[in-house]
């Protein structure tokens, strides 16, 4: 099986679309698992590089169970187009040509309160959804991570996000969470075990070590650094 994902969408590269066709030509019994945007991975896109009976997998980025906040986060997206495409791989995968159709949300502040939204949103197409943690990827956004890390123990947010993981919508066997959203409990805070918290973090270690005053959500930390 031939894998394509990650780091840029393998429809919108003209050497990955001569990849693909070179391996299909040679290999034709074959089969592609791909992550992509959603946006090129249409019917038309599929029949001219030969994938339309040769899909394992298509896990599509969408984020966002509305349009109103998909374009908060897709910017240069296109909404109606991704969801033409997913009715398109959902009819493939009715039909047994694709086994596995995955719709990814990585979560943040911009989204969180449309996680059950977005289960109920793949189960009409028969998706599975796989949700992760936003990360600092040192892009634009990544300027305002601590805001928009809800998972984090020491946001605001934080118990209203545990709250809405506590419903039965994702114990479904479509539903697949990394290890940190499985550990997410409300949790009871005050001053000092935000402190706490904050002390032991990630945020800690790359963003206030070497500071005497912290501020961070609203809280200010004032310490003696060991000598």
């Amino acid at each position: 099986m031939v894998k394509l994902l990650g780091s840029g969408d393998p429809f919108a590269s003209r050497h990955s679309q001569k990849l693909i066709e070179a391996i299909t030509k040679t290999y034709p019994q074959i089969r592609f698992d791909i992550h992509t945007n959603g946006v090129l991975c249409s019917k038309e896109m599929l029949e001219k590089l030969n994938l339309t009976d040769k899909l394992e997998i298509v896990s599509i980025s969408m984020h966002a169970a509305t349009r109103k906040t998909y374009d908060k986060i897709m910017k240069n997206s296109n909404y109606d187009r991704v969801l033409e495409n997913i009715k398109y791989l959902s009819t493939l995968k009715k039909s047994g040509k694709l086994k596995k159709l995955n719709l990814y949300f990585v979560v943040s502040l911009i989204n969180y309160k449309e996680m059950k939204d977005f289960v109920k949103f793949a189960e009409k197409y028969d998706a599975d959804v796989t949700f992760w943690e936003y990360r600092d990827w040192g892009t634009s956004l990544g300027l305002d991570y601590d805001n928009l890390a809800v998972y984090n123990p020491l946001h605001p947010k934080y118990n209203e996000l545990a709250d809405i993981l506590q419903d039965d919508i994702f114990k479904s066997q479509r539903c697949h969470m990394n290890n940190l959203f499985k550990s997410i409990k409300p949790i009871k805070r005050n001053k000092l075990e935000l402190a706490k918290y904050f002390l032991k973090s990630n945020i800690y270690r790359k963003r206030y070590k070497n500071k005497r005053v912290l501020k961070f959500f609203g809280l200010k930390f004032s310490y003696k650094k060991k000598s």
